[in-house]
């Protein structure tokens, strides 16, 4: 009885308490988090989570924490199962034709044709329209991508790495840097019967790429391709490419005037829904 009531033993026990309180807090955050990562890596919901406000403890009881991730666990084999390991596939925007859509044919005179020198001439005239520059002195070049730009037998498609490459009269040096921001809503279709997008709207980021010089890859092949925005949709409202010809060490030498095309390369994964 005298132990029970010294001071020192109720702090310690006191203390015990707190922190397995903390420490299932976590481990139930932890478990929320795994949940919402299993939800957008399958592009499907998982109607058990809401047990999370059941559970009490970590092995005992009807809901507990182990019994709920292994059903989690169960629920993601039987999805590898169904749709294997994801496919990789490319996406590439050229600036001219793509992000820009200089126009091919002459509409003052048509059928006739713009031929490519003339179209490399209006792109260069676009790059350097003022409305083109952000609040940082960049040129900020505004695109998006859409549902019809993929496959329509794919679903889930989610970036796995960025390149980009610059053409055209660079000078000698072989370096360079493009960015590449999305600023608007991110889409995914979803897997099953139900292919409603899915809406996702993330904190802003930018992947500062080392660029490729009229296709020359002068280092290291790791040296080129971006995983900064991985796992982030392909499809997209708004991105925005810039060129910072402004204060970018390794972009001195080059010249609006000398460039003939910007190409970005959005290598993705996506699963094959038949």
């Amino acid at each position: 009885e005298s132990a029970r009531n010294d001071p020192n033993i109720r702090v310690y026990r006191n203390d015990a308490v707190v922190n397995a309180d903390i420490a299932f807090e976590d481990a139930l955050r932890s478990a929320y988090r795994a949940t919402r990562v299993f939800e957008y890596y399958t592009s499907q919901s998982y109607p058990m989570w809401e047990r999370l406000f059941l559970i009490r403890m970590v092995d005992a009881g009807e809901y507990n924490l182990e019994n709920y991730l292994l059903d989690l666990q169960n629920e993601f084999r039987a999805f590898d199962e169904r749709y294997g390991s994801p496919d990789t596939r490319l996406m590439v925007l050229s600036l001219k034709n793509d992000i820009l859509q200089i126009p091919r044919l002459d509409s003052a005179n048509p059928p006739a044709s713009i031929g490519e020198d003339a179209r490399t001439a209006l792109m260069r005239a676009r790059l350097q329209d003022p409305d083109l520059i952000d609040e940082n002195g960049y040129i900020s070049l505004p695109f998006g991508t859409a549902r019809d730009m993929l496959s329509p037998l794919t679903r889930n498609h989610k970036i796995d790495r960025i390149e980009i490459a610059i053409d055209g009269n660079l000078g000698d040096d072989f370096l360079a840097r493009a960015y590449l921001r999305p600023t608007g809503t991110g889409f995914v279709v979803p897997l099953g019967t139900d292919t409603r997008m899915q809406a996702y709207d993330f904190s802003p980021r930018t992947a500062v790429v080392n660029a490729v010089v009229n296709g020359n890859r002068s280092y290291s092949p790791e040296y080129y391709p971006n995983t900064h925005l991985r796992d982030r949709p392909v499809i997209n409202t708004g991105w925005n490419l810039i060129l910072n010809l402004r204060d970018e060490l390794v972009n001195r030498d080059i010249r609006v005037s000398g460039i003939t095309d910007i190409r970005v390369y959005i290598y993705y994964q996506d699963f094959t829904e038949l």
